[in-house]
């Protein structure tokens, strides 16, 4: 199986004039199925607490999966590499000043299909002169540190660049500096409740999908059982742990044996199917309303292979029947409406009212 392979950590900090903390993690990685196998440093990172940490998370949800390992094939846990983290954070090396050179190219700090985003950030911060060079195909420089507005609302993390491009890891030799680490956020949390039910019993092969439910939410399809963990790890997880350090270890050991531990899907649960139109701005696409058409055919919906506008179906009708399943599982959120009696749901007591103690 290919995978990304992790054998390094380094997190760097520089202070803003106003006080405020900017960290570049560096990770030391090389991909598993290409030979030879060379480490190398890149920035997976850039910008405050809150940024950096979603894309901590946003890895530690590849480890439950797999697809980030360490070396020897060695599995990490999502909990482990957020800690490790963690541990770089609270010490971190300083990020030294540099020249960065901004130019357009493929391979270069701004790609053209970006270029026109770049252009309207820089305008926004009052850099119209900045835009205007790039725009004519100029070259131009910048300082990480006096310059960092700029470089932050083009490659800070979820933003439109990304930050390997020009966020170099040679910058930031120097000693840890744990008086510049990340500070514990304290605050309190109030993790929603979270439901989980399992489709495995009627599936033949290595099938996992788990029906989750958070808090008030619908029941959705989370995919396999690692995936259904990543999802939890970005959307519930993740927001607790940035009110409160160290919340996200309980809340994802606790609901990965919830995903072990759940219940089948009773047989008289119903479905509400709803057929909507193509709209691939909003992530419907032509083969989700086709599967759709397709699972209402087999299950003798009308009498054309086109949905009907909306139909109801008890899980006993679709579960012993791989295409269906295989089809009711590749349907959008928007499709379709869980209805399962309250008898039937697994409640979730996490561990934080511990942690609160």
């Amino acid at each position: 199986m290919g995978a990304t392979v992790t054998c390094g950590k380094n997190a760097a900090v520089m202070i803003k004039k106003n006080g405020d903390k900017v960290f570049a993690l560096f990770e030391k990685t090389y991909e598993k199925n290409c030979y030879p196998h060379t480490p190398h440093w890149g920035c997976i990172a850039f910008g405050d607490y809150a940024s950096v940490m979603g894309r901590i998370f946003g890895h530690a949800a590849a480890c439950e999966g797999g697809g980030l390992q360490g070396t020897g094939g060695r599995l990490i846990s999502p909990e482990n590499y957020i800690a490790a983290w963690r541990r770089e954070m609270s010490a971190p090396v300083l990020m030294e000043d540099y020249s960065i050179k901004l130019f357009v190219g493929d391979w270069s700090p701004v790609n053209p299909k970006n270029l026109n985003a770049v252009c309207e950030a820089l305008t926004r911060l009052g850099r119209n002169d900045l835009a205007s060079w790039l725009m004519l195909g100029e070259r131009v420089v910048l300082r990480l540190h006096d310059d960092i507005e700029a470089v932050l609302a083009i490659y800070g993390t979820g933003n439109i660049e990304p930050p390997w491009r020009v966020i170099e890891h040679h910058y930031s030799y120097s000693v840890p500096h744990s008086e510049l680490g990340q500070e514990p956020c304290l605050g309190i949390i109030n993790p929603p409740s979270v439901q989980v039910m399992a489709l495995d019993q009627y599936k033949s092969g290595d099938r996992h999908e788990r029906l989750v439910k958070v808090g008030d939410g619908p029941w959705l399809n989370k995919g396999w059982e690692y995936s259904a963990i990543g999802s939890y790890i970005m959307d519930v997880a993740l927001p607790c742990e940035r009110v409160r350090t160290g919340s996200a270890k309980a809340l994802i050991s606790d609901f990965r044996e919830k995903c072990k531990a759940a219940a089948y899907v009773p047989g008289h649960a119903e479905i509400r199917f709803v057929r909507c139109e193509v709209d691939e701005e909003n992530g419907m696409y032509k083969w989700n309303v086709e599967n759709l058409d397709k699972l209402a055919y087999l299950l003798g919906c009308g009498h054309e292979p086109i949905a009907p506008a909306t139909f109801t179906r008890k899980f006993s009708d679709i579960r012993s029947n791989d295409d269906a399943l295989y089809l009711l599982s590749s349907l959008k959120p928007q499709q379709y409406e869980w209805q399962i009696a309250a008898s039937e749901k697994s409640s979730f007591t996490t561990q934080m009212d511990l942690l609160a103690a």
